[in-house]
């Protein structure tokens, strides 16, 4: 059986496209563009775990999960990077001894929060969130994730969901910016790492929403592209794969 395994946040997972303020059900998967680009490819079985509002640390995290399960190894891993300023922490441990995880995000005010120990607790997490902002969690799970698909010999491409989420993380609103350049020499050893042939310079985002896209019917189901925008990504990474010598011929 053949796998391909998708892991990201909203956008990976398809949210909305089921119904507009649908985020989170499973249906909205089969029309998402993994399960696009495993028809394409010939594939039997697509796993989506991307997840609404998944952090880049869970993606790198949920891989690491996926590649040391007893599953076999998928035949293709495509991973879709999400916005700077999300950070993901322990919460939990259940019955069954495996953690559970909450997200803070470095924009996000306490305001949502119910008791006094909860906004302690999330102003106690935020420097944290912010720091990694700062320094390159985002360039560090890539290349985790690179090293780990080739070590095991597993075909792979990344690529970015938007551009912003390349150099910048929101603080306190949409105008609002904390920059984050990757000048830092920790970012830029890691960024030299990366095998780019596997990392799509143009993001999702910018593509789907070409005019040329929206001629061919791309539009917004809400905050997220609708499934014509889903379709045409996916062609797009099957060309991306074939031109690269990544997969397929």
């Amino acid at each position: 059986m053949k796998t391909l395994l998708a892991i990201g946040d909203s956008h990976t997972f398809g949210a909305e496209l089921v119904r507009e303020g649908d985020m989170d059900s499973i249906e909205n998967t089969y029309y998402a563009y993994p399960e696009k680009l495993g028809d394409i490819l010939g594939f039997d079985n697509v796993v989506n775990l991307g997840k609404s509002g998944g952090s880049n640390m869970r993606t790198e995290r949920k891989l690491y999960e996926y590649i040391v399960s007893e599953q076999p190894n998928p035949q293709l891993v495509i991973l879709g990077w999400t916005t700077l300023g999300r950070f993901e922490y322990c919460n939990n441990i259940n019955e069954n001894g495996e953690y559970e995880y909450d997200t803070l995000t470095s924009w996000s005010d306490p305001v949502f929060l119910e008791d006094e120990f909860d906004k302690n607790f999330f102003e106690t997490l935020l420097p944290i969130v912010t720091a990694e902002d700062l320094l390159a969690q985002k360039y560090r799970s890539i290349f985790s994730c690179q090293t780990l698909c080739e070590r095991y010999d597993v075909p792979y491409l990344m690529f970015d969901v938007m551009f912003n989420t390349k150099n910048s993380a929101m603080l306190s609103g949409d105008d609002d910016y904390k920059i984050w350049d990757g000048t830092n020499k920790i970012d830029q050893q890691f960024y030299n790492h990366i095998n780019h042939n596997n990392y799509l310079e143009e993001d999702y985002w910018s593509y789907i929403f070409k005019p040329s896209n929206v001629e061919r019917g791309v539009k917004m189901n809400g905050g997220h592209a609708n499934e014509n925008g889903h379709t045409i990504w996916a062609r797009k990474l099957k060309d991306e794969l074939q031109a690269r010598n990544i997969y397929g011929e």
